[in-house]
């Protein structure tokens, strides 16, 4: 599954999570564009930030601690995009350059992957038939906004003015066999994506 909403940059463990390298496994399976357009990144001097970077004007951070989210911020606005079941989730842990990992504890791992065009995929990797089949993606706009779901299953980021300031791409899902899942999203109006 995938949300694409912003930009980031990469912090390096000492050595990969095998929980993170499986679930670049099954992407790289499912959908190898997704690790394409990785950015190049430097590691993060915070130990709260775990990716961190700049793309024309724009800053996206996503943060060690799941219950901050990934944030991206440019000159007209700044939005924050919880990652699913935050409140249970691991920690970030790397898992290759401008890629991190969280193990949400629930046969399923989010795996934001920082793009070289401002993007960020958000992708979120399904264990087993046990894991849950509904992932909620809180959104906060500062200074107050709404999400609208588009005809074309896209979904807008509208500041407090109605002005578009972020986007997420249409929802997908593939299978352990390669064959498409059918998924989308429903949005809340306030603050809130779910696929």
């Amino acid at each position: 599954m995938s949300s694409t909403v912003g930009t980031l940059g990469v912090a390096h463990a000492d050595e990969p999570s095998s929980t993170g390298n499986a679930a670049l496994d099954a992407i790289q399976d499912a959908n190898p564009s997704v690790l394409t357009g990785v950015a190049e990144t430097t590691p993060s001097a915070s130990s709260e930030v775990a990716v961190a970077a700049t793309s024309d004007g724009v800053i996206a951070s996503e943060a060690t601690d799941p219950s901050q989210g990934v944030s991206i911020s440019g000159d007209h606005a700044s939005v924050v995009m919880s990652v699913p079941f935050a409140s249970n989730a691991d920690t970030a842990v790397p898992v290759s350059d401008g890629i991190v990992s969280f193990d949400n504890n629930n046969d399923t791992s989010t795996v934001p992957v920082v793009k070289s065009d401002g993007s960020v995929e958000i992708t979120t990797v399904i264990d087993n038939a046990n894991a849950p089949a509904t992932y909620a993606y809180p959104i906060t706009v500062h200074g107050g906004g709404s999400v609208a779901l588009n005809d074309d299953g896209t979904v807008s980021i509208l500041n407090a003015d109605g002005n578009w300031v972020a986007g997420i791409a249409p929802a997908w899902a593939k299978d352990a066999t390669g064959g498409a899942v059918p998924t989308h999203y429903t949005v809340d109006g306030v603050g809130g994506a779910r696929k």
